[in-house]
C-alpha cells in the first residue's frame, strides 16, 4: 500500500511567462487547500502602457507575451478601434486572420509537439523519444516553422510584427509569395491530422464535475471577432468586468478570476464546446465525436483540430487572395479626437479570452487601461481541478500523482507551464 499524502510542494515550475509552484494540504482522502502560486506576474505592463500614444502601443503591448505577440497587438488595435470607431475594410480582416492563424499554428504546435506529447509516451523531454517516435518531433518543427513563415510573411516577422498599426497593413504579396505559403500549409495538412488522432487515442481523463465556460461564439471560428458566451449567456465587451469577480490571492502575483462565483474554463476545449459547428468544413471531416467535453485533456485534442482549422481556412483566404495577384499596403486616415473616449476589445488570445479596455484622452494618449489575461481567468480552475483530480485519486503512488499533476497543468496550456520537464516536488 502506498503511504498516505497530507502535504505536498512542487516548486519551480517552469515556463515562458514567469515561475509558478504548488501547495497542496490533504486531510485524509479530501483535498483541505490548492494553492497554484504565479510567482512572477507582477510585470506593471498596464502601468507601461499609461501615458503612451495609441499609434505607438500594439507594438509595446504585443512585447507582454513573445509567444502570442499577435493576440496582444490585435487586442490593442481592436480596443483603440473600438474607441475611435475606426473602420477595418475585409481586405484587412483578411490579412489579420492569416497573420493570427500563422501565429495560432506556431503556438498550438510549440505546445502540443514539444510540451504535452512525451506525456502521452511516457516521456520526460522530447530528448527522450525513441526512433519510432522522433518522426513526430521533426513534424512539430515543420509545423512551428510552416506558422512562423506565414505570420512574418504577413507580419514581417514571426513574433512582435512589425506590419500592423492603426494605420493599415504594410504589406507586399504577390503571386509568388501567396503559392509559397499554400504549398508550406498543404504540407503540413497530414501531420496535424495524425496529430489529432494521437490526442484523440490519448486515455488521459478529468471530468469536470460542473464545467462553466466561454469563448467568442461566430460563424467562422474566427478568434478575433465575435460574440462573448459564458454559460450560454452573451456578453457585452464593454460590460464583461461586470460579470467576473477578481480575487486577490496572497500567495500569488496574479489574480484569480470567477464567473457568478464560479471557476470558469477558458481555451480551445471551450471554443470547441461552444463553437465547433462552425469549423472550416474540411476540418469538421476530423474532429473527434468528443465534443462537448468536460474532459480537460480533450483541450489538447481542441488545440490540434484548431491549428487544422487555421491551415484550412488559411488556404481559403489565400486563394481569394490569388484572384487579385498583388497585395499592395492597406492604408487609412484616422479620425480627430475632440475628447475622451474609451475602447473594449475581447478576442480569443490561444488560451482563451483577452480582454482590453482604454480611456483615451483628446491628445491620443491612454489615460487608463485594463487588461485581463486568459490564464489569469483560468486560475481559480486550474485549481479546481487539481483539486477534483487528487481526491480522485489519492491511493496511488506520489510519483504517479505528480506526474498526473503534471500532465493536467500541461493540459490547459498555461503561460507559466511551457517546459517539458519542470517539476522538483519535496514531500512532508
Amino acid at each position: 500500500m502506498h503511504k498516505a499524502i497530507d502535504h505536498l510542494t512542487i516548486e519551480g515550475i517552469s515556463k515562458t511567462e514567469g515561475h509558478a509552484s504548488l501547495e497542496v494540504k490533504l486531510e485524509g482522502k479530501e483535498v483541505k487547500e490548492v494553492r497554484l502560486k504565479i510567482d512572477e506576474n507582477r510585470r506593471f505592463y498596464k502601468k507601461a502602457a499609461l501615458g503612451k500614444n495609441i499609434l505607438a502601443l500594439n507594438q509595446s503591448l504585443s512585447r507582454i507575451c513573445g509567444t502570442c505577440s499577435a493576440a496582444h497587438q490585435f487586442a490593442t488595435l481592436k480596443a483603440i478601434e473600438d474607441a475611435l470607431t475606426i473602420p477595418v475594410s475585409e481586405k484587412e480582416k483578411i490579412m489579420r486572420k492569416l497573420l493570427y492563424y500563422g501565429n495560432m499554428i506556431r503556438d498550438h504546435g510549440m505546445h502540443l509537439y514539444l510540451f504535452s506529447l512525451p506525456d502521452v509516451f511516457g516521456y520526460d523531454s522530447i530528448l527522450d523519444f525513441t526512433k519510432d517516435h522522433k518522426d513526430l518531433i521533426k513534424e512539430g518543427f515543420k509545423v512551428q516553422e510552416t506558422g512562423a513563415k506565414v505570420a512574418e510573411m504577413i507580419g514581417g516577422r514571426a513574433i512582435h510584427q512589425l506590419n500592423i498599426s492603426l494605420k493599415g497593413f504594410n504589406t507586399n504579396l504577390n503571386y509568388e509569395d501567396i503559392e509559397n505559403m499554400m504549398t508550406l500549409l498543404k504540407e503540413i495538412r497530414k501531420p496535424v491530422i495524425k496529430l489529432i488522432n494521437i490526442y484523440n487515442k490519448w486515455d488521459a481523463s478529468l471530468k469536470i464535475n460542473e464545467l462553466h465556460q466561454g469563448a467568442l461564439k461566430n460563424e467562422d471560428f474566427g478568434f478575433l471577432e465575435g460574440k462573448i458566451i459564458i454559460e450560454g449567456k452573451e456578453i457585452k465587451s464593454k460590460n464583461y468586468l461586470d460579470h467576473i469577480t477578481a480575487l486577490w490571492k496572497d500567495y500569488s502575483h496574479s489574480y484569480s478570476y470567477l464567473y457568478n462565483k464560479e471557476p470558469y474554463l477558458l481555451g480551445a476545449l471551450a471554443r470547441m464546446n461552444i463553437n465547433k459547428d462552425s469549423i472550416h468544413h474540411k476540418t469538421k471531416r476530423h474532429v473527434p465525436p468528443l465534443f462537448p467535453s468536460t474532459n480537460i485533456f480533450h483541450n489538447n485534442v481542441a488545440q490540434a483540430v484548431e491549428i487544422l482549422h487555421c491551415i484550412d481556412d488559411s488556404l481559403t483566404l489565400l486563394k481569394q487572395l490569388l484572384k487579385e495577384k498583388e497585395i499592395k499596403p492597406l492604408t487609412k486616415s484616422l479620425p480627430s479626437l475632440s475628447k475622451e473616449k474609451k475602447g473594449y476589445a475581447v478576442i480569443e488570445a490561444p488560451r482563451g479570452l483577452l480582454y482590453y479596455y482604454f480611456l483615451i484622452d483628446d491628445k491620443g494618449t491612454v489615460k487608463d487601461v485594463e487588461i485581463i489575461t486568459p490564464t489569469a481567468q483560468n486560475h481559480a480552475h486550474m485549481e479546481l481541478a487539481i483539486k477534483q483530480l487528487i481526491e480522485e485519486n489519492t491511493d496511488v503512488g506520489k510519483k504517479t500523482l505528480v506526474n498526473m499533476i503534471e500532465s493536467l497543468i500541461r493540459a490547459y496550456d498555461p503561460c507559466f507551464s511551457c517546459a517539458s520537464h519542470f517539476l522538483k516536488v519535496r514531500w512532508s
